[in-house]
């Protein structure tokens, strides 16, 4: 796997096999319009994840596309970065107890697939993780 395929299987993890994003561009004026039904929670979803992925795009953008232990440590860094600011903005448990449990499965993922490549990486402290045991 290359970096540009594991942080979209990360990024994507929560999003639900078939769920669809319409999306119009608009030429004549230069705008793009995403398309949202009441009960489109899967598209929702995916526009989650896109906003998640470029994040981690963004701090994992200096490394190179071959995958090394840097590349994990940095793309565990981001996940909690990004799941820490929502849950401490938050006023809702519900999102806070997604948030947490998108971290916990974005780290299960980084570990299996660091795993299967037989890479090792050493978490950063975790407090989204410290429930666990496995900070």
């Amino acid at each position: 796997m290359t970096k540009t395929e594991i942080i979209q299987s990360v990024a994507y993890l929560g999003c639900p096999a078939g769920a669809k994003l319409v999306k119009q561009d608009i030429p004549s004026i230069g705008l793009n319009i995403t398309h949202i039904q009441g009960n489109d929670a899967g598209a929702l979803q995916i526009l989650a994840a896109q906003n998640f992925e470029s994040q981690l795009i963004d701090d994992a953008g200096s490394l190179p596309e071959a995958p090394d232990a840097k590349l994990f440590e940095t793309l565990h860094r981001s996940s909690l970065k990004y799941n820490q600011s929502i849950v401490e903005g938050t006023f809702f448990e519900a999102v806070e107890e997604e948030c947490i449990s998108m971290h916990r499965n974005v780290v299960a993922r980084l570990r299996e697939i660091g795993l299967e490549l037989g890479i090792t990486y050493h978490a950063p402290e975790d407090p989204l993780l410290s429930n666990l045991g496995t900070s």
